[in-house]
């Protein structure tokens, strides 16, 4: 089997892409909020790439029946129900709901044009169940990080390689491209002590905010076995 990795969405040509199971990793925090939401029993989940788009496909809903979420530089959107933290998305807000959600990379990823097929939704609390699934699905595989602003964020290729090294453990033989060696060799050196991980731009960034509880949150591996499914404009369980 090969995962190539690509650090940035914005950096990946839809010919790479074609006949592979593709991954959207992002680890701070869209990725954990989407599974947090599935988790919790949203019926489903509308990624929206602006913020425009987001409040108006909101107004068209049932209000009582929709979660408006939206986050912009770590921060909460003013007037929307919540940001991107996973805490937030407890069943006894969630469920049953429908969120239409807009971050700042996670779903400028999802809704990117380049992607056009199916997408599963990695981070590092749902790792070994993503990399189950790509095993049992048997193809080739893409995982594609959100990145930071358009940027390369080292806390999403940390992510991929605890994936790629998820799917070795179960597979034994495995190739990837350069992007997809360094970033296995990052986690493995790293995912005792997050050592490296800590100095990363992003992570800084929420603990300055004062989301250390968030990302607490979304470095405990394998928290939960749910992985959503991106497809056709919105994201439900696999």
């Amino acid at each position: 089997m090969r995962i190539d990795v690509y650090p940035v969405y914005t950096e990946v040509a839809e010919r790479d892409l074609r006949e592979r199971t593709l991954v959207m990793m992002d680890v701070l925090r869209a990725g954990p909020a989407i599974t947090a939401a599935v988790q919790s029993g949203a019926e489903k989940v509308i990624p929206m790439r602006e913020v425009s788009e987001a409040i108006a496909l909101s107004r068209t809903l049932e209000r009582a029946d929709t979660v408006l979420a939206g986050e912009r530089d770590g921060l909460a959107l003013a007037g929307f129900d919540t940001g991107s933290s996973p805490l937030w998305f407890t069943p006894e807000r969630a469920a049953g709901k429908t969120v239409v959600m807009t971050t700042a990379n996670g779903t400028a990823a999802l809704t990117s044009a380049r992607i056009t097929d199916r997408v599963l939704v990695g981070s590092l609390v749902n790792r070994a169940a993503v990399a189950e699934a790509i095993v049992q699905l048997g193809q080739n595989a893409a995982i594609i990080c959100a990145g930071t602003d358009g940027r390369f964020s080292a806390d999403d290729i940390y992510g991929a390689g605890a994936v790629l090294s998820a799917v070795r453990q179960r597979t034994g033989a495995l190739s990837s491209n350069d992007v997809g060696v360094l970033a296995e060799l990052f986690y493995e050196a790293d995912r005792a002590a997050h050592r490296f991980l800590m100095e990363t731009e992003n992570l800084r960034r929420l603990l300055e905010l004062g989301c250390g509880a968030d990302v607490e949150y979304c470095f405990r591996e394998d928290s939960t076995l749910i992985v959503p499914v991106y497809f056709d404009g919105y994201i439900g369980a696999r």
